[in-house]
């Protein structure tokens, strides 16, 4: 998955390969960031079923806004 999107990055949006790279590694890593937060959340102070509530939409609006083939 990676690699695809800093193909994605480099051949649609020509971006070098050392600034596509980051910019997929910064992507991913605050993806497992936002995970483990929600996770904490879901598991100290929030029910798990209220914690989809809050962060599903947030889910549903962002990927409104990423390009399918990033996705």
């Amino acid at each position: 998955m990676l690699l695809n999107v800093v193909s994605y990055l480099h051949g649609k949006m020509h971006m070098g390969i050392a600034d596509a790279s980051t910019t997929a590694t910064n992507f991913f890593g605050a993806i497992c960031v936002f995970t483990f937060f929600g996770a904490f959340i879901s598991d100290s102070y929030v029910k798990r079923f209220y914690t989809i509530l809050i962060f599903a939409p947030i889910e549903i609006v962002v990927s409104m806004y990423v390009p399918q083939s990033v996705a």
